[in-house]
């Protein structure tokens, strides 16, 4: 072959090596975009994959006697005393279901001990690994359902992927379940799949995962009034309620083959509300404006119900107001918008307990890009409340204004919430009067006697 022939059949090849490239690009780029990201993601969530907090050390991991004599023996130092066969018997405020798989880890190599300067107590470096790496996985899986809800709601792959995106590298998600290290994003992505098939009609599984993420955590109710009023609009069926406690009960079973008695492990709902007294634990709800010194003891005491009539007037009114959720955009601004009402109405919360709407304001602000103002603000509020306690309640993030800066991050939730109301209020809604009208017409049809055709009669 003469040289020009060799470089002529060189040259042909990396033209076609690179327009199958390109066509493989074009075709792919979502794709690629959303596993370069994801590997970054990863890649950055493993270089703090050491980095230690109260929440993660002092409950969860610990050694045998920790120097921060504030909290109880770590939970998975409890489960190497006892056993694992006995995990459900330690004392702990979280379910069998997350003890069971702590205990699991507790019999995997427990990696070197590791002493941390700026904190007082020590800890194994693999159960961190173990334990961080759970949470990574929930929150790709948490960044996929994102995807899913967002490509529902838009129609948009483009969109979609966005949604993917910014819910692997958003500032509140990566602290919580990286840096924070607490399990939030275990419940909170059961609620995320819950609230996806709610939206999508699939009225089975939207109440499956609600029992997962209720079994995990209590908080699971942020979404529970959204799901009620799915219900009262025939979205989702009355009967496929039974799910949630069979699938609660259901992760029970790994403490019952281990020999917990039948009411055994329901005990630890009971250490979740020991010692809550506070109107709020850090967050930035409506309880911020009434927590000073001097509040009376029939209002902390009462608060709860007090919420609870909160909650159930919103949802009456936007019964009443019943706007048309037939577009899944509006349905899901319903569900946000009561989400948010939910979280912020409720007493004695903590810090981080408005994550599920962190997240769900991207999908907002891909709906209508004029309020990505709304996600902003919801991180700014989030990082106030976030840096208190990371700082271990040392300083404030404005550290002038001191724990008023709180009372600001409450005051920008409320105007979110004012916000998305206000949206809510320009969806059109459908008369009462008619809407009754079509259910006396359901009803008279379904309870008169069907009438047998002469093919029947024969």
């Amino acid at each position: 072959m003469k040289f020009k022939e060799f470089t002529n059949t060189v040259s042909k090849g990396w033209k076609l090596a690179g327009l199958n490239f390109l066509k493989f690009f074009q075709k792919y780029y979502l794709i690629i975009a959303m596993a370069l990201v994801t590997i970054v993601a990863l890649v950055v969530r493993y270089v703090f994959v050491l980095y230690p907090t109260g929440d993660t050390v002092a409950f969860i991991l610990g050694v045998e006697e920790p120097m921060y004599v504030a909290y109880d023996q770590p939970w998975m130092i409890q489960i190497d005393n006892v056993g694992f066969s006995n995990f459900y018997t330690i004392n702990s405020d979280y379910s069998p279901l997350f003890l069971f798989v702590l205990a699991i880890m507790t019999l995997l190599p427990k990696g070197k001990q590791i002493n941390v300067d700026n904190y007082y107590f020590d800890f194994y470096e693999n159960r961190m690994i173990y334990f961080k790496t759970m949470l990574f996985v929930f929150a790709i899986a948490f960044a996929i359902g994102m995807y899913f809800l967002a490509k529902e709601i838009t129609k948009d792959k483009t969109k979609a992927t966005f949604a993917y995106i910014l819910a692997t590298i958003l500032p509140s998600l990566f602290v919580n379940s990286t840096i924070w290290g607490n399990a939030d994003i275990i419940y909170v992505t059961f609620l995320l799949y819950s609230f996806y098939f709610a939206i999508k009609g699939k009225s089975e599984l939207a109440f499956v995962f609600f029992g997962l993420a209720f079994a995990n955590k209590l908080q699971a109710i942020f979404i529970l009034p959204f799901l009620v009023y799915l219900l009262f609009k025939r979205k989702l069926k009355l009967w496929n309620i039974i799910l949630v406690p069979l699938v609660y009960f259901a992760t029970f079973l790994p403490a019952f083959f281990c020999g917990a008695s039948l009411g055994e492990p329901f005990k630890y709902l009971t250490r979740q509300f020991q010692g809550q007294s506070n109107l709020t634990y850090g967050a930035a709800t409506i309880w911020k404006f009434f927590e000073f010194d001097n509040i009376s003891a029939t209002l902390r005491n009462n608060a709860p119900w007090i919420s609870i009539l909160g909650i159930g007037g919103v949802l009456a009114l936007l019964l009443l107001r019943n706007p048309k959720i037939e577009k899944k955009e509006d349905m899901f601004k319903v569900g946000i918008f009561l989400t948010m009402v939910t979280i912020f109405l409720l007493p004695r919360l903590h810090e981080r307990y408005f994550l599920i709407v962190d997240c769900l304001l991207i999908i907002y602000a891909l709906i209508d890009k004029k309020k990505i103002y709304l996600l902003i603000l919801m991180q700014v509020s989030s990082a106030i409340v976030y840096y208190h306690y990371l700082a271990r309640y040392g300083k404030y993030l404005f550290d002038i204004l001191g724990e008023d800066v709180v009372t600001i991050a409450s005051l920008i939730n409320l105007f979110i919430i004012v916000i998305m109301g206000y949206d809510i209020m320009k969806i059109e809604h459908k008369p009462l009067s008619e809407e009754i009208n079509e259910l006396d017409a359901e009803i008279k049809q379904l309870s008169e006697p069907k009438q047998e055709t002469q093919e029947e009669k024969i």
